[in-house]
Formats: structure tokens, C-alpha cells, sequence
């Protein structure tokens, strides 16, 4: 059997998100590897603009990373003040 190219696989986005990947850019789930990068991006002096409600960036960071994957499994969408749409400069 042999795979076309052109077709997308069909996973269980509840199991694992698929990587979407183009030439310059690619999106994925957020994972373990993602906690110090995300730790010094909201770290920063702009990061008060995505409204952390933990003091310590690195145990918000860390609680992101497990809701994300959390929220996944149960078929739970995003909720919050910044879920689906984006906040006014």
C-alpha cells in the first residue's frame, strides 16, 4: 500500500494534535521542551499583556503546558479572557 502525499493522516486529536507544517513556520501542542522558552517569553516586560494569574512565570508556564494537554484529552475547548480571539491593544 503505498501513502499518497496529498493526504492529510487522521489521528485522534484527543489522543495528539497533528503538526500543521509549512516552509517557514510550523504549529504543534505545546510540550515539556516548550517550558524554558516559554518561561523567557513571559518573562518579559510585554508579557503582562497576556494577564498570568501566578506570580512565579515558570509555575504558570508549567500549569499551561499540563491544562493544554489536559483540556485536550477531554475534548474541553479553551476558556478564559484571551480564548479565541484576541485582546485589544
Amino acid at each position: 500500500m503505498t501513502l499518497d502525499p496529498n493526504v492529510v493522516p487522521v489521528t485522534d486529536w484527543r489522543t495528539e494534535l497533528p503538526t500543521l507544517a509549512l516552509r517557514q513556520v510550523a504549529l504543534r501542542e505545546l510540550g515539556a521542551s516548550d517550558l524554558r522558552p516559554l518561561v523567557d517569553l513571559l518573562s518579559t516586560m510585554d508579557a503582562t499583556r497576556f494577564g498570568l494569574e501566578e506570580s512565579n512565570v515558570e509555575v504558570a508556564a508549567q500549569q499551561l503546558i499540563e491544562r493544554a494537554a489536559r483540556d485536550r484529552s477531554t475534548g474541553r475547548k479553551p476558556d478564559g479572557p484571551y480564548a479565541g480571539r484576541r485582546r485589544a491593544p
